[in-house]
């Protein structure tokens, strides 16, 4: 799972259009870490932090009364905690169902196979998916249902220079690698030349005039 985390979002430096930005997971034992992504230091964090602590450093809020604020956070926990699903439904909201373009993944918990592929297949893009999973009958079972152009099995964003992948849905036209990459970039042309009097197509007398 770390190189699925680190690998699907990171290529060549960058983030790219088949990252990972959706991770369903079937039937968790736990609510443990999946995984973490440790990509920064610990002074960039620190100083977001730092910055974020000005909001409450300046204003009214500063010198309020500190029952007064617990009042307020402990209000707004209790008002956020009991009405999360009308703030935001991860299956449709845009972090998931659109490209995001950034380093950002939703974890979607998922009660069964079908609906991991019916979540996965609701999107108009879709350029890469990846199947996690020890049971390989199950991985070419759901390879072959997710609608994606390319679907990778244990492993995220490595690709073969014979393994044609590139536009599906709405995420572009043409293909890259393989013959199709080929056929891509080139168009079919004829150039016929006449080099005497042709025969009559229609002579009947003549046999094969025409493919001759």
């Amino acid at each position: 799972m770390p190189d699925l985390l680190h690998t699907s979002n990171w290529i060549n430096g960058a983030h790219t259009p088949p990252s990972a930005e959706r991770i369903h997971i079937v039937n968790p034992a736990t609510e443990a870490t999946i995984g973490t992504v440790d990509t920064t230091s610990r002074e960039a964090v620190d100083t977001i932090i730092s910055d974020s602590l000005l909001i409450f450093r300046h204003g009214k809020w500063s010198r309020s009364d500190a029952s007064e604020r617990y009042s307020v956070l402990f209000k707004a926990a209790v008002l956020l905690r009991s009405r999360i699903p009308e703030f935001v439904e991860l299956e449709t909201s845009d972090l998931s169902y659109n490209e995001v373009f950034g380093p950002v993944i939703t974890l979607i918990k998922c009660e069964s196979e079908d609906e991991v592929i019916r979540i996965a297949n609701n999107s108009p893009f879709t350029l890469g998916a990846s199947v996690w999973t020890n049971d390989f009958a199950q991985a070419h079972r759901m390879a072959e249902k997710i609608d994606a152009d390319i679907v990778w099995i244990n492993r995220h964003h490595l690709n073969d220079l014979s393994s044609p992948w590139g536009g599906f849905k709405e995420s572009g036209m043409g293909k890259e690698n393989g013959i199709e990459a080929y056929e891509s970039y080139t168009k079919v042309k004829s150039t016929v030349i006449n080099y005497g009097v042709p025969p009559a197509w229609f002579d009947d007398e003549i046999e094969n005039a025409r493919y001759g």
